[in-house]
């Protein structure tokens, strides 16, 4: 009997524990900023971010396109965007941190890019 009252206490505690990491989880997932779907142009117009919602991107500098699939991985203020783009025989990554200042205002890398 004094086993199945431990047994009962340790899975009464799992369960607790478990409902609790489920909650901070769902929590979490809340939070996170949508991917910046969209074109977006920089402050000096040279520089652009296209994304779109099924994964195909392209980042312009200067004139010169890079395009590919993206990867966005999310935080609470935005997150990283990950530009995946074939050079000869090699996949090779861009990364961009973007952080959302407002709905149609992001910064890549601290330079402020508008939604068009």
């Amino acid at each position: 009997m004094e086993k199945i009252v431990k047994i009962s206490r340790l899975a009464a505690t799992c369960i607790a524990l478990g409902c609790g990491l489920a909650g901070f989880g769902a929590a979490e997932a809340q939070a996170a900023a949508p991917a910046p779907i969209g074109q977006w142009v920089g402050p000096n117009g040279a520089n652009g971010l296209i994304v779109q919602a099924a994964g195909d991107c392209g980042w312009r500098m200067y004139g010169a396109w890079v395009t590919g699939r993206c990867a966005w991985m999310a935080n609470a203020t935005g997150g990283v965007l990950t530009l995946y783009y074939q050079q000869g025989q090699f996949t090779n990554k861009l990364y961009f941190n973007v952080s959302y200042v407002a709905p149609n205002v992001i910064t890549i890398w601290g330079d402020r890019f508008n939604r068009l």
